[in-house]
């Protein structure tokens, strides 16, 4: 009898606070999880190229780490408040984002056709750096969310050691992955990083370090989610699984890469998709044009052009294709869009002026 009513006082200890749903928020972040390890299952003649590959391709342009960032352009466009949420809001994300997308198309063409290979590389490592840290810091804005969900079914609020690693989250993460991609051997005993044309500055052993680092940091991070009184078991999942991918890259870039940009572009196709939902329920709101029923076909049409500059560089589609593009410079095309979509990003999401907050949380269902 006392072990059945320590049981049920365990049991009691484990809430769940999801953003969507459970199946939508697990799937999100473990089917690119389960869909890389399918991969690594697959029998293989040679050394998983080809599988590495495909996941890479797929986690760019099917879960869409590359295809969702023109997702962001869609929303200011159909959802004129998340556009004016302040005064000065809309001129400075369409003219900046203009000017990003301008200078980085002609910068990577200018690297690309005039200067030493050096540079191409150097780019390469500048955006991946980039790209990295917006994923992290997309991991943790959806950490802030979970903890926004908490509160309304009034579970605790974060401890003070919880918010001071998140706020370590991204820059510990960033360091730790771009000092593995860039200055450590992929493998032992070879002498290449990941990102192409870096010379490894550092041993391989330097790896483990890496990874014991990160490791004290997610110990820490699961010791306080699991010390509270009542754990928030969706938070955990939420964050463990991310703590996983993390380390994953340290240790194998690749397959890393592979889960946290399939994560990253499924986070993105819901966040999305549900702030483009109409607001049906503020007073005094002019009725959206964009129903409900057309959120989901609207963004897949918007995202196919990005997709169509996708396909040549998928393993199985190259040779149908002349140089393996749609046409010269497309790659090009689709970096400033990327980058262009970060800087549309850091305003959007900027939930420290409370006008851009009120808007976002508003669209969200937070509010």
């Amino acid at each position: 009898m006392a072990g059945s009513r320590m049981s049920n006082n365990n049991q009691s200890r484990f809430k769940t606070a999801w953003l969507y749903c459970p199946v939508t928020d697990l799937g999100i972040v473990f089917v690119p999880v389960l869909f890389a390890l399918l991969l690594l299952l697959i029998p293989s003649q040679s050394d998983r190229v080809f599988e590495q590959g495909i996941g890479s391709w797929a986690s760019q342009f099917v879960l869409g780490n590359s295809t969702h960032v023109v997702l962001t352009f869609l929303l200011l466009s159909v959802r004129r408040d998340v556009l004016h949420a302040t005064k000065r809001h809309a001129i400075t994300v369409t003219l900046g984002s203009f000017l990003v997308l301008l200078a980085t198309f002609f910068g990577f063409w200018t690297i690309d056709k005039y200067l030493h290979r050096f540079y191409s590389d150097l780019a390469l490592a500048a955006l991946l750096t980039f790209a990295m840290h917006h994923t992290l810091s997309q991991v943790k804005g959806l950490w802030s969310l979970y903890q926004l969900r908490a509160k309304t079914t009034h579970l605790p609020k974060p401890s003070n050691i919880e918010r001071r690693l998140q706020y370590f989250f991204v820059p510990l993460g960033l360091g730790l992955i771009m000092t593995k991609w860039i200055y450590v051997p992929m493998i032992h005993d070879q002498n290449y990083a990941f990102v192409p044309g870096m010379l490894p500055q550092l041993p391989y052993f330097t790896t483990h370090f890496l990874l014991a680092a990160w490791a004290m940091f997610c110990a820490t991070l699961i010791f306080q989610l699991l010390r509270t009184k009542t754990i928030n078991a969706s938070k955990l999942a939420y964050l463990s699984v991310h703590c996983s991918v993390v380390a994953v890259a340290i240790m194998w870039p690749m397959w890393g890469l592979i889960m946290s940009a399939g994560i990253h572009g499924l986070e993105y196709y819901f966040l999305v998709g549900r702030m483009l939902q109409p607001l049906e329920t503020l007073e005094n709101r002019p009725k959206e044009k964009l129903s409900k029923a057309w959120v989901w076909p609207i963004m897949i049409l918007s995202m196919l052009p990005l997709f169509a500059i996708g396909l040549p560089r998928a393993p199985f589609a190259a040779h149908w294709f002349e140089h393996g593009r749609i046409f010269e410079g497309d790659r090009f095309l689709l970096n400033a869009i990327v980058v262009s979509h970060y800087f549309a990003d850091a305003f959007i999401y900027r939930f420290r002026v409370p006008e851009i907050r009120k808007v976002a949380l508003a669209r969200l269902r937070f509010e």
